[in-house]
C-alpha cells in the first residue's frame, strides 16, 4: 500500500509539473502573438517629432518678436494720441474766458467702490478770489464707468466754492474721451445735448425727475446710467480731495500770481 501511495504521489507531481510547463508555454505564445500584432514604430518618427517641435518653436518666437516690434513702433504714437485726446477733453470741460493753470495730478481712492481716479487741481488766475487752505478753484477728474460695451473714459470738471459756501462742489462740464457703446444708441451719450444736463448739478445725481436729475437717452438706459455713475464718482472723488486737503491728509496747492497787471486778493476783486 505504501508503495502504491508513493507511485500515485509521483504521478500527481509529474502531472502538476506538466500543467505548469503547459501554462508557461501558452504565456510565451501569447506574448509572441502580442508583439507580432503591435505595429512597429515607423523609422525616423522621433526625428519627425523633433523637427515639428523646432518648427513650431521658431514660428512662435518669430511671431512674438514681430508683435514686440510692432508694439515698440506704435506705443509712442498711441500714447501721444491718448494724451492729445485727454488734453482736448480737459480744455472742453474747463469754463471759457478763464486763465487756467494746472497742478500735478494725484490718485484718489473713492469710497466703497474702492476704485482709483485721477484728480487734477486747476487754478483760475482770472478768478476774483484766491483759494484758501490749499484748495484750487476746480478739479478735473477722470473716471471709467462700465457701460453697455465696456469702460467709458469720462472727463468731468468740478468747481470748488468759496469757504463761505462750504466749498460747495458743482459740475461745470462733462465730456466723453472714448467709449465702445453701440453706434446710434449708446453713442448718443457723447452728444452735448445729453452731457450738458450735468452742468450745475451736485453730488447724488439721479435719472428721472427732480432738481438734481438728468434725462436718460431713450433706448440707451445702460449707457446713460453709466455716465451718470461716472459723474457721481467724480463728485465723490472731488469731495474726498477737498476733505483730504482740509484735514492735512493731502498736500494742498500754492496759488500764484496771474498774468501781468493782475493781482489776487483774498476774498476780494481782481485789481
Amino acid at each position: 500500500m505504501a508503495a502504491n501511495n508513493e507511485v500515485e504521489r509521483e504521478i500527481d507531481e509529474q502531472l502538476e509539473n506538466a500543467e505548469v510547463e503547459a501554462v508557461e508555454v501558452e504565456v510565451e505564445v501569447d506574448e509572441v502573438e502580442t508583439e507580432a500584432t503591435e505595429p512597429a514604430a515607423p523609422k525616423g518618427s522621433s526625428k519627425l517629432i523633433l523637427r515639428l517641435t523646432l518648427s513650431l518653436l521658431a514660428i512662435t518666437s518669430a511671431v512674438a518678436l514681430l508683435l514686440a516690434g510692432v508694439n515698440a513702433v506704435t506705443a509712442e504714437p498711441i500714447a501721444e494720441y491718448k494724451a492729445e485726446k485727454r488734453a482736448a477733453a480737459m480744455e472742453q470741460v474747463l469754463p471759457d474766458n478763464h486763465f487756467w493753470n494746472s497742478f500735478d495730478p494725484i490718485e484718489i481712492t473713492v469710497g466703497s467702490s474702492d476704485s482709483t481716479v485721477t484728480v487734477t487741481p486747476m487754478h483760475d488766475a482770472f478768478s476774483s478770489y484766491r483759494g484758501f487752505e490749499g484748495l484750487p478753484h476746480a478739479v478735473v477728474i477722470e473716471t471709467y464707468p462700465s457701460g453697455y460695451g465696456g469702460a467709458i473714459s469720462l472727463m468731468t470738471c468740478i468747481s470748488i466754492g468759496r469757504p463761505d459756501q462750504n466749498h460747495e462742489l458743482t459740475v461745470e462740464a462733462v465730456r466723453i474721451v472714448s467709449h465702445s457703446e453701440t453706434s446710434g444708441i449708446g453713442s448718443k451719450t457723447t452728444d452735448p445735448s445729453f452731457l450738458d444736463q450735468f452742468s450745475g448739478k451736485h453730488a447724488g445725481i439721479t435719472i428721472g425727475s427732480g432738481e438734481n436729475s438728468i434725462d436718460a437717452i431713450s433706448g440707451a438706459s445702460i449707457s446713460s446710467k453709466a455716465v451718470t455713475a461716472g459723474v457721481n464718482e467724480a463728485l465723490d472723488a472731488a469731495q474726498a480731495y477737498v476733505t483730504g486737503v482740509l484735514n492735512g491728509e493731502i498736500e494742498g496747492v500754492d496759488m500764484f500770481a496771474g498774468p501781468e497787471g493782475y493781482t489776487e486778493t483774498e476774498g476780494g476783486d481782481a485789481r
